[in-house]
């Protein structure tokens, strides 16, 4: 068997065992069950999607909407500090969402109209659309950076700057558009964390309810059908809108069309993008950190929290090295085997990152729960194959678009030198993906830290994360010891995010 095949294999191997073959279990049982009417779903079912179905649209539709004009100003003018804008911009998405509810929670007063509002499909649709409008502000923005200089100034020679946006970028962005609303409202879809800590009856908590409460297996995959079928379609909406695209030949150039804005303009740009970064970013953790009173404050909560703590950073580092091995082996097999078939990996992966948790979960315990996989199910490894299969598209993504920078010659030179594949693989292309590989370790650790769904169905009892600690003490806790306990996980993202910024800043240097 060629290096080529057995690579491939491997990553047909990881693909079926952590995604695909618990998911055509799950829906062998779920049209079983539904065809032998042996499940019985519970009042009220149809109008909680209904209700989840119009809040993951209008969501979906402000995101894509705010999240693309934000891209638009960052990327395609003058204005300083971008990457700091970018920054500010996502933390709601890579914050745990229970911190961010937290923050929204302390911020508003209770027995206010605000905080009334808070607790409705209002409250949630806001709280929704600041986590999710970065998913189509970064595609966005990295878009638009890899359209080329060339067709920009053409469009120059023919029109202004505005007809350039509107005839060159705006066009060329389409699929991107459309590719950001899909995701955004999937995700939406099945969002557990906002609902249930906003108390509101939505899809997803109808869903996790059935299943943690009842163990109402049967009644579990029948109510994912529904979601099983919109990711689907998701994807062949996805693959219709990209097809006739040409981001795959689209690289990033070093020497980029910007807009030059007067003066006056740049100065209401920067107001307009501090305003929004206040009312979406700011504010909550002002409302954790302007809740926390005393310094002892800080202390008793780093005592309750320090298990915890540790325990979410392990899982989440764990959870990252899963994810970028398996991204590791998957991007090789795309990069070295060229068959057309090798592209439906990356569908799959993509499926899998946008089903939500609890499907995901479920499948994987109907799987592995049998006496043959028991040292599976009852260990760590079945949450790290549930963090792989849901983030594994991430750092194939990251990896694979390293790897097609990387020069060819360098791997041919050494095979005709008498180098073995895997020597190769070793003294040539690991050397050169090290700091790739390092910031896929720390995307795939910060969406592991995020997730708190796996933590509630798949880790043994008394293994709680912090973020579940925090929605179990925030019901009846004093509310400044629980936004002390907040800090300190903030604190823990933080340095996760800055050193992947350092590792960013590096990547981008050498690419110049």
């Amino acid at each position: 068997m060629s290096y080529q095949r057995l690579l491939l294999g491997l990553a047909v191997g990881i693909v079926l065992l952590m995604g695909v073959f618990p998911l055509l279990k799950m829906l062998y049982l779920a049209l079983a069950s539904l065809l032998g009417g042996t499940a019985i779903l519970p009042d009220g079912t149809l109008e909680a999607m209904l209700r989840s179905l119009l809040l993951a649209l209008g969501v979906a539709t402000i995101a894509t909407i705010s999240g693309t004009l934000i891209a638009l100003l960052l990327a395609k003018t003058t204005l300083p500090f971008a990457p700091l804008w970018l920054t500010l911009f996502s933390l709601p998405l890579l914050l745990p969402p229970e911190i961010v509810i937290l923050g929204w929670i302390d911020l508003l007063p209770s027995h206010t109209p605000l905080s009334k509002l808070l607790h409705t499909s209002v409250g949630a649709a806001w709280i929704d659309t600041t986590i999710f409008m970065p998913v189509a502000m970064l595609l966005g923005f990295f878009f638009l950076r890899r359209i080329p200089a060339s067709l920009e100034l053409a469009a120059l020679l023919y029109t202004d700057e505005k007809g350039m946006l509107r005839h060159i970028d705006l066009t060329l962005l389409k699929p991107v558009l459309i590719l950001s609303f899909l995701l955004i409202f999937i995700l939406v879809l099945g969002e557990y964390s906002v609902a249930n800590a906003l108390h509101i009856r939505l899809f997803s908590v109808v869903l996790f309810t059935r299943f943690s409460a009842f163990y109402d297996f049967e009644g579990t995959l029948v109510m994912s059908l529904p979601l099983l079928l919109v990711a689907f379609g998701v994807i062949m909406l996805e693959r219709i809108a990209i097809q006739h695209t040409h981001f795959g030949q689209m690289h990033q150039e070093t020497h980029r069309c910007h807009i030059v804005l007067s003066p006056l303009s740049k100065r209401l740009c920067i107001l307009l993008l501090a305003a929004a970064v206040t009312l979406v970013t700011l504010l909550p953790l002002w409302g954790i950190l302007g809740t926390i009173d005393t310094i002892s404050q800080l202390y008793r909560a780093l005592i309750e929290v320090q298990h915890p703590l540790l325990r979410s950073l392990f899982y989440a580092l764990a959870g990252g090295a899963a994810v970028t091995f398996a991204g590791l082996i998957v991007a090789l097999a795309l990069y070295l085997n060229k068959a057309r078939y090798t592209g439906l990996l990356e569908h799959i992966g993509l499926f899998l990152f946008i089903l939500p948790s609890i499907i995901i979960a479920v499948a994987l315990i109907g799987f592995y729960n049998r006496s043959a996989t028991e040292w599976i199910y009852a260990s760590v490894l079945l949450i790290l194959f549930a963090y792989t299969a849901k983030y594994l598209i991430l750092s194939e993504k990251l990896i694979h678009i390293r790897l097609q920078q990387l020069p060819k010659s360098l791997s041919e030179a050494a095979l005709v030198h008498g180098a073995t594949p895997l020597q190769t693989l070793r003294y040539i292309l690991l050397p050169l993906l090290r700091s790739i590989l390092i910031a896929a370790l720390l995307v795939g650790a910060l969406f592991c830290l995020r997730e708190s769904t796996f933590a509630m169905l798949l880790l043994p009892p008394g293994d709680a994360t912090l973020p579940l600690y925090l929605a179990t003490r925030s019901a009846n806790g004093d509310a400044g010891l629980i936004a002390a306990m907040a800090f300190w996980m903030l604190l823990a993202i933080s340095a996760l995010l800055a050193l992947l910024l350092y590792v960013g800043t590096k990547l981008s240097r050498r690419s110049l």
